[in-house]
C-alpha cells in the first residue's frame, strides 16, 4: 500500500514540476497573445447590429447552395446586402447594415471559435513536444527514471502537465462567448436565440477539450521521437497549422464547388482529416449525434496516440 501511494505521489510531484515548468517558462507570453486575439475577434463581432429576423435562401440562389459550408451564409448575405443596398443607393437612402442572429452566430464560429482552437491545440501541441525531448537533450531524464516511478507514469504526468495548460485558454473562449451571447443575444426579442447559444457554449468546451487531447497526445509522441526540443516543437507547430488549413479550406468549399464533382469531393474528403473540421461541423450543423460521434473519434486516436508514445518510450534507452 506504501508503495503505491508512494508512486502516486511522486506521478502527482512529476505533474506538477512539469505544468510549473511550462507555465513560467512557455505558456505566460501564449496566453497574453491569446487573448489579445480572441478578445479583438469578439470585439470586432460585437460592435455589429444584430437582429432577429432569418435569411430566406433558398428563393434567391436555389440550387447554387452547396452542403452544409457556413462560408454558404456568408455568400448568401452578402448577396442579400450588395442588392439592398443598390437599392437604397438608387432610391436615395442611406443604406444601414443589420446582421442576421443566426448569421452572427455563424460569424463567431468560423471566426472567434476556429482561432481559438486553432491557438489552444497549438500549444498544447507545443507544450506537449517540450517536455521529454527537453529533457533528452539536457541529459536529465534519466534522474526520473531512476526515481520510484515508471515510464507509463514518467510519460503521463508530462502529458497531463501540458494538457493542464490549455485549460486557461478554454475557459477564457467559454467566457468571453457566454459574454458575447448575454450582451449582444440576450434580448427578449431574441429568444429563438437562446437555445442555439446553449448548445453552442456546450459544444464548444466538449470538442475544443477533446481536439486539445488529441493534438497534445500527439506532441508527446513527437517529444518522445525527436532527441531535440526546437526540431520537437517545430514539427508539432506544423501538424497545428495543416490541421488549420485543412479547415481553411473546408470554410472555402462552396468556391471550389466550379472545379467539379471529383476534385470537389476530393477536396471535401481531405478537409475532414482535419479534427478541427469536425468541430467546426459540429458546432455549426449543431448536432449532438455528430458531437458524439466526432468526439469519440477524437479521443479513440488521442488514446492510440498516447498508448504508441508510451511503447515508444518504454523501448528507448535513456540510461546515459
Amino acid at each position: 500500500m506504501s508503495g503505491l501511494l508512494s508512486m502516486l505521489f511522486g506521478y502527482m510531484y512529476l505533474t506538477w514540476l512539469e505544468f510549473r515548468y511550462l507555465v513560467s517558462r512557455r505558456t505566460r507570453a501564449s496566453y497574453i497573445i491569446f487573448i489579445l486575439i480572441f478578445g479583438m475577434s469578439l470585439y470586432g463581432i460585437s460592435i455589429q447590429d444584430y437582429s432577429a429576423q432569418g435569411m430566406e435562401t433558398t428563393e434567391i440562389l436555389g440550387e447554387l447552395e452547396i452542403g452544409d459550408a457556413p462560408l454558404i451564409d456568408m455568400l448568401i448575405f452578402i448577396f442579400i446586402f450588395g442588392m439592398s443596398t443598390f437599392a437604397s443607393a438608387t432610391g436615395g437612402e442611406a443604406p444601414a447594415i443589420v446582421i442576421p442572429a443566426q448569421l452572427g452566430v455563424t460569424l463567431i464560429i468560423i471566426v472567434s471559435i476556429f482561432l481559438g482552437i486553432n491557438m489552444v491545440s497549438r500549444l498544447g501541441a507545443k507544450n506537449a513536444a517540450s517536455t521529454i525531448s527537453r529533457e533528452k537533450e539536457s541529459r536529465t531524464l534519466y534522474l526520473y527514471a531512476s526515481t520510484t516511478n515508471t515510464r507509463p507514469a514518467i510519460y503521463l504526468a508530462k502529458l497531463k502537465a501540458a494538457y493542464l495548460t490549455t485549460l486557461p485558454m478554454i475557459a477564457i473562449m467559454f467566457l468571453g462567448v457566454y459574454w458575447i451571447w448575454t450582451s449582444y443575444f440576450g434580448s427578449p426579442d431574441m429568444v429563438t436565440m437562446q437555445s442555439t447559444f446553449q448548445s453552442l457554449l456546450f459544444n464548444m468546451v466538449i470538442m475544443t477539450l477533446c481536439t486539445t487531447i488529441l493534438f497534445t497526445s500527439l506532441g508527446s509522441l513527437v517529444s518522445t521521437l525527436k532527441r531535440e526540443e526546437e526540431s520537437a516543437v517545430s514539427l508539432s507547430r506544423k501538424f497545428t497549422t495543416l490541421a488549420a488549413a485543412l479547415t481553411t479550406l473546408w470554410l472555402l468549399l462552396p468556391i471550389f464547388a466550379v472545379t467539379g464533382g471529383k476534385m470537389y469531393s476530393l477536396i471535401e474528403t481531405l478537409t475532414m482529416l482535419s479534427p478541427i473540421t469536425l468541430d467546426l461541423i459540429v458546432l455549426y450543423g449543431n448536432e449532438s449525434t455528430l458531437l458524439i460521434q466526432y468526439a469519440g473519434i477524437q479521443l479513440a486516436a488521442a488514446a492510440v496516440l498516447t498508448i504508441l508514445g508510451i511503447i515508444v518510450f518504454i523501448r528507448q534507452d535513456i540510461e546515459y
